[in-house]
């Protein structure tokens, strides 16, 4: 499964309100530092906000973590797996 077939499925599956699992590599561009993968059990995705300052939205998905329910964001090309399954690197 590709990152771009993974996302369809978890908007799907977040549309019904079923929880999946994914992992993803951390990134701060404000900091321009990683914390390694993040792996989050039970998440649904959320809408992004509009922000007019963040001009990298659109690379960006918000998840809320059902187990903390904390709202977060990830970069969607650093989607690493889904449902514990590992993603194909495209090429």
């Amino acid at each position: 499964m590709t990152v771009y077939e993974a996302i369809d499925k978890m908007r799907q599956m977040s549309e019904r309100e079923e929880e999946f699992s994914f992992s993803f590599m951390s990134y701060s561009l404000t900091r321009n530092e990683s914390h390694g993968e993040v792996f989050v059990e039970h998440a649904l995705l959320r809408k992004n906000k509009k922000d007019s300052r963040n001009s990298y939205q659109d690379y960006m998905l918000t998840y809320l973590d059902t187990d903390t329910g904390e709202t977060h964001q990830f970069w969607q090309p650093l989607l690493m797996s889904f449902q514990h399954k590992p993603l194909n690197i495209e090429h």
